[in-house]
């Protein structure tokens, strides 16, 4: 508990660059560099209060099924709350730029990305689904580029929404190859004041 980690650099690692697991609590990462590894930049499967502020994410994949920049991938009886991103960049990862999920329901909450800059990545560029709640994807800037979705909400399990009570304000998506953004399935989603731009599936938000 209470760790932080200022302008570490971890790459060519076989699986991620950062896992921070064992119910981790008020763990800041500042200015890091998290690119080349075989897994993802950084996966935080048990914590409660983590922050990254700025630095690289990028270049993560050589696994089948990962390779983000970031991941929120709770395991099953774990929790993610209160994950906060800022200013980052994410770019040309294997998966997602900024993926968050896990394997229980309501398992990753109170999650805020902004300020973040996620370009070129294999998949969507940010990706919450198995029921993210209560969470916010605000200002970020530049969301382009990305090989699915600028931001999608989704992963409907055929019980659950993939998300609840969700915030996207504030974003700039553009040239991504799937829509701009994508509501595939929410309960209570806010979607406001983003601007969208040559998106190839034609709509900035679906």
């Amino acid at each position: 508990n209470n760790i932080t980690l200022n302008n570490v650099s971890c790459t060519y690692a076989w699986g991620d660059g950062l896992c921070i697991d064992g119910n981790a609590t008020n763990t800041y990462v500042n200015n890091c560099t998290m690119d080349n590894n075989w897994r993802q930049g950084i996966s935080i499967t048990w914590a409660t209060g983590v922050t990254v502020t700025g630095g690289n994410y990028s270049y993560n994949g050589g696994l089948s099924g990962a390779g983000s920049g970031i991941d929120i991938e709770p395991n099953s009886g774990c929790v993610a709350n209160n994950i906060t991103i800022n200013g980052i960049i994410a770019a040309n990862n294997l998966g997602f730029g900024v993926g968050s999920g896990g394997r229980d329901y309501h398992n990753t909450s109170n999650l805020t990305i902004e300020n973040c800059t996620i370009t070129g990545n294999g998949l969507q560029g940010i990706y919450c689904n198995d029921s993210t709640i209560n969470s916010y994807i605000i200002n970020n800037p530049n969301i382009s580029g990305n090989s699915g979705n600028g931001i999608e909400l989704g992963g409907y399990d055929g019980t659950h929404y993939g998300t609840e009570n969700m915030t996207v304000t504030g974003n700039t998506v553009s040239t991504n190859r799937g829509y701009g953004i994508a509501v595939g399935s929410a309960l209570n989603a806010t979607v406001t004041g983003n601007t969208g731009s040559g998106n190839t599936s034609g709509s900035g938000v679906y």
